[in-house]
Formats: structure tokens, sequence, C-alpha cells
């Protein structure tokens, strides 16, 4: 069962109409004191979401802390812990439309309270906007978390989410978010428009944004808030989220479905065994960030020596891979508490940190380690073996300059050669010079510029240009079999001197970037920082 630390804020918007909801145009019978047409603006549907929040022998559960109806104009607010007192001492605990629904309305007209209802409504105009509302009372909450050394998250319910895998499992997620922000619409759902701007404001007042939904399909909105808050009695909300923003979107998705798969083949019978057994090491690799680990095939072993088997293999693969080693951390074990934090043998002695808002993709490709995040100030992050290559914040100044430079520097370049850049942001300003005629791009590792293209962009938007030849290879074989005199103009565009661009810095590399320059030719390679690497000649 799990604690009660994390505290839940929903926010339900109704949106149809062009005002959204109407508060004046609820009336109440003055003989049986049931209010007259509930279902205008759909507030039976507010009614029906809050008793959702109910559970047995409470009136609201304590882990719900506030329910907001929001429209266009209108908010209407619960704080749950407060109305509640206020139903029990005014003896009521039946979540009728007239107690729900009418307090709202009597708050709207100005009735006099004896009573702190807990129940706030407020019109917006020119003073304040949803949006100003949302963006307010959501920094409140994630200041707080932050405070306390945890993290507040935004669950957006949406068809196309990332579906949770919801089997119940107790998870240490619990001590980490102190406050979810579920996100859903009423009968009508939230239209792109609206969904757009929520995205905007609450990526930046929480930790991680995510849009989810849940096994079964679309459901009533009162049905999904009563199935997320019963997955999170029985443990699976909490670890769903965590693992998500562990894995990213692409190594869940992996995960939720190799984990169907095992589910499977257990109820296959004993004739899938094995296969359930590789299905299981398959599992515990992609939980530890190792999906492209080889798994091997179970043997005679009894299940118990099995299991031993896997984890001392796991553990030797641990031992004999780059991640395990410092000049190649896995770049996933570098955030903590929420921040990533770069250190490397390179640098000593300092240390440079961004707040990580969702880990957008995490893999071991072929030749390093890839890691991009959501920051909280700068934007979506490109991490490889551990080092952060780009910010979509500062970006320019560094593709800029190495573009620009060699470029006004040679007399008319019409053949360019970039090595390296996989993220194809001194592309995108070298094809801003109306001399070029062709752009020859040698990247060795095809899944940087896979995941720029995905996650940035507005960088890698030169990637499809006709003048551009990419070529996935290795840089200094490129430039050891071209002809002399191909290029007016060689930008380097390295990582650090560590891992496959090493031979980038080497004697033998230069001397055929001098063969294949043409004559008058400019080259420009990446030289790290004057003030932090100290000179060396190569």
């Amino acid at each position: 069962m799990a604690t009660r630390g994390t505290k839940f804020y929903v926010f339900y918007w109704e949106g149809k109409d062009h005002d959204g909801i109407d508060l004046s145009s609820l009336k109440s019978c003055s003989s049986c004191g049931k209010l007259r047409d509930p279902w205008r603006f759909r507030l039976d549907n507010v009614q029906a979401c809050l008793r959702s929040c109910t559970k047995e022998g409470e009136i609201f559960r304590e882990e719900v802390a506030e329910f907001w109806c929001v429209s266009p104009w209108t908010i209407v607010s619960y704080n749950l812990a407060k109305f509640a007192a206020y139903l029990s001492k005014r003896r009521t605990k039946a979540l009728t439309e007239a107690v729900v629904l009418g307090t709202a309305m009597s708050m709207y007209q100005g009735a006099p309270q004896k009573l702190d209802s807990g129940v706030w409504v407020e019109g917006f105009g020119h003073h304040m906007s949803w949006q100003s509302w949302l963006s307010w009372r959501a920094g409140n909450i994630r200041s707080r978390a932050q405070r306390n050394g945890k993290k507040c998250v935004v669950m957006h319910l949406d068809g196309a989410g990332d579906e949770l895998l919801n089997h119940p499992m107790p998870s240490p997620a619990e001590q980490e978010i102190e406050s979810v922000i579920f996100i859903l619409g009423g009968p009508d759902g939230i239209k792109p428009g609206v969904a757009r701007e929520l995205h905007h404001i609450l990526s930046q007042k929480s930790h991680a944004y995510l849009k989810v939904r849940l096994p079964g399909g679309k459901q009533h909105s009162n049905v999904v808030i009563s199935d997320l808050l019963m997955a999170y009695d029985r443990g699976s909300l909490l670890h769903d989220v965590q693992q998500r923003l562990k894995m990213g979107k692409e190594g869940y998705a992996e995960f939720k479905d190799s984990v169907s798969d095992l589910m499977d083949l257990i109820a296959g019978g004993y004739e899938t065994h094995e296969q359930a057994m590789r299905m299981l090491q398959k599992l515990k690799a992609l939980a530890a960030g190792k999906e492209d680990q080889e798994v091997a095939p179970p043997d005679s072993q009894s299940l118990s020596d099995k299991e031993q088997a896997a984890d001392a293999e796991e553990s030797e693969v641990e031992q004999a891979t780059p991640e395990a080693t410092p000049e190649a951390p896995a770049a996933v074990s570098l955030i903590e508490n929420g921040w990533f934090i770069e250190k490397n043998a390179q640098w000593p002695g300092q240390a440079n940190a961004l707040e990580v808002k969702e880990v957008l993709m995490h893999k071991k490709t072929q030749f390093q380690d890839l890691l991009v995040f959501a920051s909280a100030k700068h934007g979506n992050v490109i991490v490889l073996d551990g080092v952060i290559q780009i910010t979509e914040r500062d970006e320019m100044s560094y593709q800029e300059m190495l573009a620009h430079l060699p470029m006004f520097s040679a007399d008319k370049p019409a053949h360019v050669l970039i090595i390296g850049g996989g993220d194809g942001g001194v592309l995108r300003e070298v094809v801003k010079h109306d001399t070029v005629e062709k752009v020859t791009w040698c990247e060795i590792d095809g899944d940087v510029v896979e995941a720029a293209k995905k996650y940035m962009p507005n960088v890698a938007i030169a990637v499809s240009n006709p003048k551009v030849d990419l070529r996935v290879g290795d840089g200094v074989a490129f430039a050891e079999s071209s002809k002399d005199n191909s290029f007016d103009v060689i930008i380097v565009d390295s990582s650090d001197p560590v891992g496959p661009a090493e031979k980038l810095f080497s004697k033998e590399f230069y001397v055929n970037v001098h063969r294949i320059l043409k004559p008058g030719g400019v080259v420009c390679s990446q030289g790290e920082c004057l003030w932090l690497n100290e000179a060396r000649w190569v």
C-alpha cells in the first residue's frame, strides 16, 4: 500500500462553448432545493469527477489536494481538505449536485459564509487569465517540491500519450515525486490550441511533462480519475511515471511491450519457459538502461542457478562496456536528484549541471552513449559519453562561429566538407551561403543525426537540403580516400578527443585534410576551450 507523501492536483478543462462555464445559469428549486438543469455546461460531469476523488471511510482522499474546474472565463477551485471539513461541520457527506455545485453557485453569487468552504470561484478578465493563474499556481507547487528536494510532475491524459504499464509494484518514487498535476478534459476533451498552451505553461512550471494514457482506450473523465487513483493505491502509478522518466519515451515503450510478451510466454506454459527466461533477462537489461546488451539463452540449470548466472553475466557485461569506464560514463547515471551533472576527467576540478525535466532518449549506439533530455532552462540537450554537446538555448553561438568564419574567409566556397556535427547545426549555417553548390557531410554515428532530427528539428533543419550529401561513416577514412584538391572549405565539428573522435585529432588525419583541400582553401576545427584545455601540437 502506498504511503501518503505525494499530493495530486486535478486540472479539469471545460471549454466546449466559447465562454466555458457560466455559473449564473445555475438555479436551485425553491421547493426541493435541487439544482435545475445541472447538465448545462456539463457541470454534472464536474460533480461526477469530484465524487471520483472520494474513498471509503473518508469524504475525500487525503492525497488529492485540489480540484480545479477551469474554462476560458471562469475557474471553480476546490481545496478538498477544507471542503471536507466544511461538509463535516454542516453534517453532510453526500456529494450531491446541490452540495458540490450548489456551494460553488453560492460562492459565485457572493452569499455570506460563516464557514470557510474551501471553494473558490473567480471570473477571468483583464486582471487575470486562466493562463496566468495556472502559471502562478503550478509555479508555487513546483517551487515547494524543489525546496524539499523532490519533483513536480504533470500527467496529461491523452489518447495519443504513452500507455502506462499499470502493474502493481510498490516503488520508492513516492519519496521522489512530491506533487502530480493531472490534466484531463470534459466530455469534449481539450482542443489542440488549449493543449499547446497547457504544454507551454506547464513544461516550464514542472520538472516533467508527460502525455499518458491508461490501458482500455478512451473513457469518461470521472472513470479516468478513479482508475488513476486506484493505480496509485496499487503502487503502480508513481512507479510507472518514474520508469517513464528514467527510460525515456522509446525505452519505456520497448520495456512495456517486453513485459506484455513475457506475460504471454508465461501464460503459454512449460514449453515457452526458455523464451520467458530470455525475455526476463532482456527486461533486466532494459530496466538497467542496457537495452543493446546481448542476452545469452538459458541452459539446463535450476531456476535459482539461472538467475545467479544471469546476474553474474550482467555484472561482467557492465565491467566490459564503455559505460563503466570514467571516460564514457552511462549518461543517465549522471542524473542526480533531477539534475544532469557533467563530471569528466578532461576538465578536472569543475562540473556543469542542468536541471532535467524529462529524459527523451537514452541508448548505447554502435559508437557511444547517447542521451537526449529536456532541461528546465536550456531546451533539449544532447549528451555524448556523458559530455554535453548542444543545448537549444545557446547552440547558435557555437554553430555560427564554426561555420561563418571559414565560409567568409574563403573565396566563393562552392564545395564544402563537414566532418562530424551530427546535430546538423553547422550544416544549417553553411547552406545559408549562396555560393555553396554541394556540402558533403560525413558523420560517423547515424543515431545522432536521427536524434537531432526528432528532438532538435530547428537545428537539423538542413539535413534534407538537396545540396547535402550525407555520408554516414568514419571521417578519418573518408579524408584518406578523398581525391586531392576537392574542397574549398573543410569544417571539423568533432566531439572531444576521446572515443570515436580521437583519431580526428591525429597528425595523419590533418595531413589528409591538407591534401584534399583546394589551394587557398580554409580549414576550421573545433578546438575546445582555451581556458580549460591545455594547447598541444599534434
